[in-house]
C-alpha cells in the first residue's frame, strides 16, 4: 500500500532515479520504495516519460514481451509472438475487465507487468494504425544466466556457450533444462542399478528443481546452500516421504541431487571451472600476503621498537605473557583488481569485532571498523570469484548504457536485464552484443594476472603443504634439525624468524652483486626446499575454496566417499533440525573440512583469521567443527531415543596435517582458454531476448 501511495503522489509526473554504484560497479537506485529494481508490482507501474512509435519491429517486440512476462520465454521469438496472438481474447479481457473478468493475467509469472503489457497491446491494436501507436512501456531484454555467459566467454567453453545462448541457434537454449536432463539421465541409470535414492527420484527431476542451484552456483553457493535450495523444491514435489528411512529424507535426496547438479555444471563448463580454481588460488595467496613494508615493520616490532599497529590491535599482536608477534594479524591485503572500465575494485571484507557498552537502560553493541583491521580471509576467498563476475556484468551494463545514450535510446537496467522502447529493441540488441564482444575480445584473465603480479610484487605469503607429502617431510626433517626438536619443529612460534630469513633470502637473490646472490642461493629455508622439490601437488587446498569451483565436490575423496558427499550427514538430522542448517547455508556461514561442510557462525571469522592460512601442524578440524560433530552425535542420540529411526554410524574421514611456510608471492599460470570465438554471439538472436 505504501508503494502505491508513493506512486500516486508522482502520478503523471516525470521522475528520475539517481543511482549509487557499489564497490563492484553495480548500479542500484537510491529511492528505496518505488523503483524499477523493486518487485513485480513496482515494475508494472513504471513507464518511460517519452514515448516512441512502435513501428513494425516495435509491435513484434511488444508481443514477444507479453509472452516473456507471462512466462512463455523458452520458445522461439516467432512462437512467442504467436502465443500473444493466440491469447488475444485473454489480453483484451484482462485489459478491459482485469478484476472481474477471466483474470488470465494472474496466471502469469510476472502478473502486474503482464497486465501492463495487456493494456499496452490492446491500446496499440485498437489504434487506427498499430505501428504508429506511441508506446511508453519498457521492453526487457534478459541475459541467459548472465554469470555463466561471462564464464563461458572467459573460458572459451564451446559446450557451455551453446547452453547460455552465446552460440547462434535456431531456438533458445535453456541451461536449466540442460542440467536437469543431465541429472535425470544419471538418476535413471542409477535407478536401473537399484539405487533407492534414484528410484525415489525417478521422473521427479524438473527444471524448477535445479534452477536456483544452477543460477547461484556461479556466484559461490556452497554445497550445503545448494542442498537447501533443492530440498525446498523436493518438499513440494515429495511431501509424503517415509520417516523410517534415514537415507530417503528430503535432506538426503537433496544432497544427492545437488552433487549431480555440481557435476553436470563442471562437465559443461570445463574452462570456467579452471578459471574458478585459478581465482581461488590467487585469492588464497593474496589473502595471506605480507608486503615488504609490513616485514620491515615486523622487524622493528620484534626489536622492541614502536609498534605501528592500531591501538586495538596491539594487545592482539603481542600474545599474552610471551610478547610474541602474531604475523597473521598483519594480513591486511585486500584483493584488488581493475575492471575493463578502469574502475578499481577493492573487496571490503575485514574482521571487525563488535563492542558492547553497558548503560543503565540496555547494552548497546556496535562495530568499530578501521582500515588497519586484518582481512577476513574466508570472505575474501569466497567473495572474489562472484564479485569479479559481478564487476564484469556491471562493466557490460555501463558500456551498454553509454552507447545507448549516444544513440539516443532510453535505457534502464536491472543488472543483466536491459530496458528500452519496443521500437528500439533491435538497436539495443546490437549495442549489447558489441559491448560484450568488445569487453571479452580482450584478454581479461591475462590482464588480471599481470595486474596481480605488479600490484603485489615483492610480497611473501603464508602457504600450506601437506605434511605427508614428500616436500612436507623434507621441510619437517629440516626443521627438526634446525630447532633440535621433532615435536615442536612445526610450532607457530617459528613463523616470525622464518619470515625474516625468507625476506633476507629474497633480498640477496634480487641483488645485483654476484657475491650477495650466491649467498642467497646457498641459504636453506622452507621456501628453498619447496621450490627445489617443484611439487605443486603438495599445496593444501584451503577449505574456503575447496567447494568454489563449478562441479567440485571433493576430488581427494575415494569414490565411495565422493558419493557420500552428496548427502553428507543428511540422515543425522530430522527435518526441523536441518531447517536451521539451511538457514545458515543461505548466508554462506559454512566451513568445509576435507570435503565435508559444517555449519558455523560469523564468529568463526575470528577463529579462522587469527591463525591465517593454517598454522604449522594444525589439523583441518577446528574446535567449531568438532562442536558441530558433537551436535550431530547429540541429534543422533535424540532420534534414537524417540524411536523414529536409527541412524547408521558414519566413518570419519582421515585427517590431513598441514605445514605452513613462507613463499615469495607468485601466481599460478593462467588457464588455457578454449576455442570458442566470442564474436559468434553477434549472430545469436537469443543472447539477450
Amino acid at each position: 500500500n505504501f508503494q502505491l501511495e508513493v506512486a500516486r503522489a508522482y502520478l503523471n509526473e516525470d521522475m528520475y532515479f539517481p543511482h549509487n554504484l557499489d564497490f563492484r560497479g553495480r548500479a542500484y537506485p537510491i529511492p528505496p520504495y518505488l523503483n524499477h529494481m523493486g518487485a513485480d508490482n513496482c515494475r508494472g507501474l513504471l513507464r518511460f516519460s517519452k514515448g516512441k512509435e512502435l513501428g513494425t519491429a516495435g509491435l513484434f517486440w511488444l508481443k514477444v514481451h507479453l509472452a516473456n512476462v507471462y512466462g512463455y520465454d523458452k520458445a522461439s521469438l516467432q512462437e512467442r509472438e504467436a502465443f500473444a496472438m493466440e491469447h488475444l481474447a485473454d489480453v483484451y479481457d484482462s485489459a478491459t475487465n482485469p478484476l472481474n473478468g477471466k483474470r488470465w493475467w494472474l496466471g502469469a509469472e510476472d502478473e502486474w507487468q503482464c497486465l501492463a503489457a495487456c493494456f499496452e497491446l490492446k491500446h496499440a491494436l485498437d489504434s487506427p494504425d498499430p505501428t504508429r501507436y506511441v508506446s511508453h512501456l519498457p521492453i526487457h531484454q534478459d541475459g541467459t544466466c548472465n554469470g555463466l555467459q561471462h564464464y563461458a566467454a572467459l573460458g572459451g567453453d564451446k559446450a557451455g556457450a551453446q547452453q547460455v545462448n552465446l552460440e547462434p541457434r535456431d531456438r533458445p537454449s535453456d541451461i536449466y533444462s540442460a542440467v536437469a536432463s543431465l541429472v535425470e539421465a544419471e538418476v535413471d541409470t542409477e535407478a536401473a542399478e537399484g539405487n533407492m535414492k534414484a528410484v525415489t527420484l525417478k521422473g521427479k527431476i524438473t527444471r524448477k528443481v535445479v534452477k536456483q542451484t544452477v543460477m547461484t552456483n556461479v556466484y559461490g553457493v556452497t554445497f550445503i546452500g545448494a542442498r537447501a535450495q533443492v530440498q525446498k523444491q523436493l518438499e513440494i514435489l515429495l511431501p509424503d516421504l517415509p520417516r523410517d528411512k534415514p537415507d530417503l529424507t528430503h535432506n538426503a535426496l537433496a544432497g544427492y541431487i545437488a552433487a549431480k547438479i555440481f557435476k553436470s555444471l563442471g562437465a559443461l563448463f570445463t574452462g570456467a571451472r579452471a578459471i574458478q580454481k585459478w581465482f581461488g588460488e590467487c585469492a588464497n595467496r593474496i589473502a595471506t600476503t605480507i608486503t615488504s613494508e609490513q616485514i620491515e615493520q615486523l622487524g622493528r616490532e620484534s626489536r622492541g621498537e614502536v609498534i605501528y599497529l592500531a591501538p586495538k590491535l596491539k594487545d592482539k599482536a603481542l600474545q599474552k605473557g610471551k610478547k610474541r608477534i602474531q604475523p597473521t594479524l598483519m594480513f591486511r591485503s585486500s584483493i584488488i583488481w581493475t575492471t575493463p572500465l578502469k574502475m578499481p575494485v577493492v573487496q571490503p571484507y575485514r574482521s571487525v569485532k563488535s563492542r558492547e557498552i553497558a548503560t543503565n537502560i540496555q547494552n548497546i553493541s556496535f562495530v568499530d571498523p578501521h582500515a588497519t583491521d586484518p582481512i577476513s580471509r574466508r570472505k575474501q576467498l569466497q567473495g572474489f570469484p562472484p564479485n569479479f563476475i559481478h564487476s564484469l556484468d556491471a562493466t557490460h551494463m555501463l558500456l551498454s548504457a553509454l552507447k545507448c545514450d549516444e544513440e539516443g535510446l532510453s535505457f534502464a537496467s536491472v543488472h543483466d536485464s536491459f530496458w528500452t522502447h519496443a521500437a528500439d529493441i533491435p538497436k539495443m540488441n546490437l549495442v549489447l552484443r558489441d559491448a560484450f564482444v568488445a569487453m571479452h575480445g580482450e584478454d581479461i584473465i591475462g590482464r588480471l594476472a599481470s595486474e596481480f603480479a605488479a600490484r603485489y610484487k615483492g610480497s611473501i605469503y603464508l602457504a600450506s603443504v601437506y605434511k605427508r607429502s614428500k616436500v612436507g617431510e623434507q621441510i619437517h626433517a629440516w626443521r627438526s634439525v634446525k630447532y633440535a626438536s621433532k615435536r615442536h619443529a612445526n610450532s607457530a612460534k617459528h613463523q616470525i624468524p622464518e619470515l625474516f630469513e625468507e625476506a633476507e633470502r629474497q633480498r640477496l637473490l634480487s641483488s645485483e652483486d654476484p657475491e650477495l646472490r650466491k649467498q642467497g642461493e646457498e641459504m636453506v629455508t622452507p621456501a628453498s626446499i619447496f621450490l627445489a622439490a617443484n611439487d605443486p601437488s603438495a599445496f593444501a587446498v584451503p577449505s574456503e575454496i575447496a567447494m568454489s569451483e563449478l562441479g567440485r565436490i571433493d576430488e581427494s575423496a575415494s569414490p565411495e566417499e565422493a558419493r557420500e558427499d552428496a548427502d553428507l550427514f543428511a540422515s543425522a538430522f530430522s527435518d526441523p533440525s536441518s531447517a536451521a542448517l539451511a538457514e545458515a547455508a543461505e548466508h554462506n556461514t559454512v566451513v568445509d573440512v576435507e570435503g565435508e561442510q559444517y555449519e558455523t557462525s560469523s564468529d568463526s571469522d575470528e577463529a579462522m583469521d587469527s591463525v591465517g592460512a593454517v598454522t604449522s601442524g594444525e589439523r583441518d578440524t577446528s574446535d567449531k567443527e568438532k562442536a558441530m560433530l558433537d551436535r550431530v552425535t547429540e541429534v543422533t542420540r535424540e532420534l534414537r531415543a524417540d524411536g523414529a529411526y536409527v541412524v547408521p554410524p558414519r566413518k570419519r574421514r582421515p585427517q590431513h596435517y598441514k605445514l605452513s611456510l613462507w613463499l615469495p608471492l607468485t601466481f599460478p599460470p593462467v588457464p588455457e582458454k578454449g576455442d570458442f570465438d566470442v564474436t559468434r554471439l553477434k549472430e545469436s538472436q537469443y543472447f539477450f531476448s
